[in-house]
């Protein structure tokens, strides 16, 4: 077993080298993040939803939709409020017990099982139909985020934590 030449502070193992290091070192631990990059996926998708819900889908409602700017702006503002309720809900319960993983891929798969009907319903330009759909995508979303920082825990050493969910999540963003 190797051993950081830093100070160990806190000590922990990364996931598929023989390696401890500090939670201060970037040597060794940064390795683990690209070795392990599938997880890099999980925040990508969560960053990718949220820019499309946020960013993209206004634009989309105005090109393609006949939705005016304000009334898409409205429907933006009036979803994330609801957003901003949705993530601690989602933290709370994560915390009270709720199977943390599971909810995950059951919202992921509920998700892309919604994705084509969903545009589908955005082509018709029924001002209903798109405000309740970004709303429903958005708190999916709200969801996932309240849940995340547990599951971060669980995916990513001590070491390369905020890294991994900050390379994943600005990934999916871009």
């Amino acid at each position: 077993m190797q051993v950081c030449s830093r100070i160990l502070h806190s000590a922990s193992r990364c996931c598929k080298s023989n390696v401890t290091c500090c939670s201060c070192c970037c040597c060794c631990c940064s390795l683990s993040l690209y070795t392990c990059s599938w997880s890099l996926l999980l925040p990508a998708g969560i960053g990718g939803s949220f820019y499309l819900g946020y960013s993209w889908l206004p634009s989309f409602f105005v090109a393609h939709a006949g939705i005016s700017i304000m009334t898409s702006l409205w429907m933006v503002l009036t979803s994330m409020v609801l957003f901003t309720f949705v993530v601690p809900v989602a933290g709370y319960l994560s915390d009270k017990g709720q199977p943390r993983v599971t909810a995950t891929i059951a919202i992921c798969a509920i998700a892309a099982a919604m994705t084509v009907p969903m545009f589908l319903a955005f082509k018709t330009g029924s001002l209903a139909a798109c405000w309740l759909l970004q709303a429903f995508g958005l708190a999916m979303t709200a969801y996932t985020m309240g849940i995340l920082p547990a599951i971060c825990s669980l995916i990513y050493p001590a070491g390369v934590r905020i890294s991994g969910f900050n390379l994943g999540y600005n990934l999916g963003e871009s």
